[in-house]
């Protein structure tokens, strides 16, 4: 059976999945990725997001076609829940430090870390609590102050740009290239926790929309910071909140970088709530169900670990680090697994069902 908690609109799936594909993307990744490869960021940006596209239609074909329903009581299920919950929980603890380190080091002086990461699980871990509906509704809610926080700030954009500093696009040996560009599956694969909700169809189906909107802003990122800052994009802490600032109104109303600063912890906040969620939902069949106990205790360790690691150094180390192919081979390797397993169980189910349906004949 379907269970209604997690069922949510075909519009809510799509700003989830908005949501999801985008945050970390468009902030701290670009001038990481610009450190890593210089020019070659865009080239490997698409790779990236090419194999990005693949691993979510595989997921959303998953969902639309109820592949959950056909096997969420088997072994493999639970057992694949387990090896993504160790995915989602280095996502988490990804997130929380970037957020954290923006917070501390971008917004407000003299304040600890410990404050930071408290206030941010605390919401974010109440709202995966509430469920997968609640964090829908959210997105759909500040669904169109993103938006147009967006739009605005990319249509009154006021600064020099060099395009030219984008190119050339491919600089050196492609396979060196690729061996510097590796570092970065960690920022990837953001549609692996939609797994675990349903969602109800419907006429009108934005997800495509959505989720093309997602890969377009982040590729329009990278090429205004590469055209804002060129060889300087490494120091770029946070490439929302530096576009927001370059506005034409900025002359008028003052600096305008708040309005990044708030559409992006929105999203920020969007984000972690959904992988708290499933991290509930992965584990929930271990606990009898209780996915609430999953998100806390995954909160508190999420928190310490965040906490221990003050520097965002060690953060990059740990997420560029050998931990980076684990959360590829789940993102990428599961959910194919699922997908076919789960049309395996349903062709099973089809042949045996109208054998049973004659047997309950010939009985009575």
């Amino acid at each position: 059976m379907t269970d209604n908690r997690n069922l949510i609109y075909t519009r809510q799936f799509a700003l989830l999945a908005f949501a999801t594909c985008l945050t970390f993307r468009v902030s701290r990744l670009p001038p990481l990725m610009r450190q890593a490869v210089g020019t070659n960021d865009l080239f490997v940006l698409l790779l990236y997001l090419l194999l990005d596209a693949a691993q979510f239609f595989v997921v959303y074909k998953f969902v639309a076609t109820g592949g959950k329903k056909a096997i969420q009581d088997t072994v493999f299920y639970k057992v694949a829940g387990a090896m993504l919950f160790v995915n989602f929980f280095m996502k988490t603890f990804m997130a929380t430090a970037g957020t954290t380190a923006f917070t501390t080091e971008s917004l407000f002086e003299d304040i600890g870390t410990g404050s930071v990461v408290v206030a941010l699980l605390v919401t974010t871990g109440y709202v995966a609590a509430k469920g997968i509906r609640t964090i829908g509704r959210t997105a759909e809610i500040s669904s169109f102050l993103i938006f147009t926080v967006f739009t605005l700030n990319l249509v009154f954009l006021k600064v020099y740009l060099d395009i030219s500093e984008n190119l050339p696009f491919i600089d050196g040996e492609i396979s060196d290239v690729l061996k510097r560009g590796d570092k970065f599956f960690m920022w990837f694969g953001d549609a692996t926790p939609l797994l675990f909700l349903s969602i109800k169809p419907s006429k009108r189906n934005p997800t495509s929309l959505m989720y093309g909107l997602s890969a377009g802003f982040v590729i329009i990122g990278f090429v205004l910071m590469n055209a804002i800052y060129g060889n300087a994009s490494e120091y770029v802490v946070n490439l929302v909140v530096k576009v927001a600032g370059f506005n034409q109104f900025s002359d008028v109303l003052g600096r305008l970088d708040w309005t990044g600063i708030i559409v992006w912890l929105m999203l920020a906040v969007i984000y972690i709530s959904t992988y708290l969620w499933a991290s509930g939902e992965a584990l929930k069949s271990l606990f009898k169900g209780k996915k609430n106990i999953v998100i806390v205790l995954t909160v508190i360790g999420v928190g310490a670990m965040t906490i221990l690691k003050k520097d965002i150094r060690n953060t990059l180390d740990f997420v560029t680090g050998g931990a980076r192919w684990y959360v590829a081979a789940t993102n990428y390797v599961l959910p194919v697994a699922l997908i076919v397993y789960a049309e395996v169980r349903k062709r099973k189910s089809a042949k045996i069902a109208p054998a049973k349906e004659a047997v309950g004949e010939s009985e009575s």
